[in-house]
């Protein structure tokens, strides 16, 4: 094989690596994902059989509900939860309810609201489809585990329950790192893990749009392999 052989092999392989590469940040999105809940899409338990559409289970061009960005379409959250507290946390003060694009995700995630409850361009007035706690409870073939993450099911009295899970919508800034002693700097935290209006979200560590979520993992922004995704913030 002479050597202008060679380099044209080489420039076809790496044209070819290329369009692959590019193929999948094409294919990275709501479509085909964990959130894609529109008829024979991938939202597993939770897909429609009547909604062609992907993004109006959250999203609406027209009549989105007042006053809650970005274009939401999801009957309004107005529920109080009760919220992680630890004494070795020194930003305990600043907890408080869910807000921000937290607020959002418990839209469906509290475990109490069907998927398909929102605002505009519903087929018709009485949801159909079910809530997350419709599937993941205790007892459920599917199993307790699963994005349930409030508690919220048939014949449990401790519905909208965050004590168990990983505080949000909390300030965290440089003051509470160095308060705390085991939290890096927020000015040290990576692009990878972004902060909202100076408070740690949902969105922190999720990416809903899987846009930048590794492959393989419940929509992280960060691998957990080696606790890293822990470690990203955490000093241990």
């Amino acid at each position: 094989m002479t050597r202008n052989s060679i380099k044209v092999l080489l420039a076809v392989g790496a044209v070819v690596a290329a369009t692959f590469a590019l193929a999948a940040v094409a294919t990275a999105g709501v479509v085909n994902s964990k959130h894609d809940f529109s008829s024979g899409g991938t939202g597993g338990n939770w897909g429609a059989t009547n909604q062609a559409q992907v993004c109006i289970f959250c999203h609406t061009p027209h009549n989105a509900q007042a006053g809650q960005e970005p274009l939401w379409n999801r009957v309004a959250l107005s529920k109080t939860f009760s919220i992680y507290s630890s004494d070795t946390f020194d930003g305990k003060s600043t907890i408080g309810q869910p807000g921000g694009n937290s607020k959002l995700c418990l839209s469906c995630h509290d475990g109490s609201v069907a998927i398909d409850a929102y605002v505009a361009g519903n087929p018709s007035a009485s949801p159909k489809m079910m809530a997350i706690g419709d599937v993941y409870y205790p007892g459920s073939p599917y199993g307790q585990g699963g994005p349930n993450i409030g508690g919220n099911y048939a014949g449990n009295n401790n519905v909208n329950d965050l004590t168990n899970d990983h505080p949000v919508s909390f300030t965290y800034d440089d003051a509470l790192a160095n308060a705390d002693k085991h939290l890096k700097l927020a000015s040290a935290l990576p692009a990878t893990l972004p902060l909202y209006g100076g408070k740690m979200e949902c969105a922190t560590c999720h990416d809903v749009h899987n846009q930048k979520s590794i492959a393989g993992t419940k929509l992280l922004r960060v691998a957990k392999d080696g606790s890293a995704l822990c470690l990203t913030c955490h000093l241990k």
